[in-house]
Order: structure tokens, then sequence, then C-alpha cells
């Protein structure tokens, strides 16, 4: 283990901390672990700002609930009548909309004219989080060895915490 100062964007190092908090119930007592305790912290210190600039206001929630009632009413149906998810993202999931794409561009008209404000201060705000997480920042983290890592650590779950690794570049 070792201290260092790392140059990361502010996105890498939201991935990094939701990374955390998705496993820290499931990892057993490791330096992995005990890396992940150490750094918490002082990561969160820069994250928790960055989570709050975007946020569903009560209305923005009201239309989004809307929204997806609407999408779900239109989605185009399987042969068991269930709707046909065409792709997911971090806000929900999308459907397949192509029969009744008509009929769902009226309604969804009416409903973004009714909540016009809040969509865009919905917009504003998602336009100020994507212009703050691209900032590199300079932060000092306390980094493990490559070769103290779990030997079943996959890939993925390298990408996700490659910040935490010392000399991984090399």
């Amino acid at each position: 283990m070792k201290h260092s100062k790392v140059s990361v964007s502010l996105e890498e190092l939201e991935m990094l901390y939701d990374y955390i908090q998705a496993v820290s119930g499931t990892l057993e007592c490791t330096d992995l672990s005990r890396i992940f305790l150490l750094n918490e912290k002082t990561i969160k210190k820069h994250i928790i700002p960055i989570k709050k600039l975007i946020y569903f206001s009560p209305e923005y929630s009201e239309y989004s609930k809307l929204k997806y009632s609407c999408a779900l009413t239109y989605a185009d149906k399987d042969e068991h009548n269930n709707s046909i998810v065409e792709d997911r993202d971090r806000f929900g999931i999308i459907f397949r909309i192509i029969e009744k794409e008509k009929e769902y561009n009226k309604e969804m008209d009416k409903l973004d004219e009714k909540y016009i404000d809040c969509i865009k201060e919905w917009e504003s705000q998602e336009k100020k989080y994507k212009e703050k997480i691209k900032e590199i920042i300079n932060i000092e983290l306390v980094q493990i060895n490559f070769e103290d890592l779990p030997k079943n650590l996959n890939f993925n779950e390298l990408k996700q915490i490659k910040i935490l690794v010392h000399n991984i570049e090399s």
C-alpha cells in the first residue's frame, strides 16, 4: 500500500465511488477492502457535491413517472404482451415504440408542455453536472500494488478500481 497523488476526472472518481458503494457489503476482509475503506472518505468529499448538482425535483419526479407510464402504454409488445425493451440507461428503461409512435408523440408533447419549467430546470442541472464531471483533479489516494489484488478479480472489476492500483500503467 502506498499514498499517491493521482490525477483523475471526477467522472472516473464517481464511477469508483459508486462501485465501492455497490460492493462494500459483499467484500471479504482483504487488502483491497482495506484500500476501499481508507479511500472512501476522501473520495466521498469530492463526489457528494457533484451528486447534489443533479436531482429530481418533486415536479420532475412526477413528470418522469408519467413519461414512463406513457412509454409503457404505447410500447410495442412481444408475443406474451410484454413491453419490448430497446435499451437501458442510468435513468431507467427505454421501450421500443414504433407501432403507436404518433399517439405516443402526441401524448408526450402534452406532457412536455405541461412540465416545461421542470424539464428546463432538469436540463440545466444535467448540463452543469456533465461539465463538472469532466474536471480533472489531483487527489491523494491510498493505492494497492497489482500483485496484492485478489486473484479472482475480473477485468471489469479491475477497470473500475484501476486508479487505486499502484503502477498499473507500467
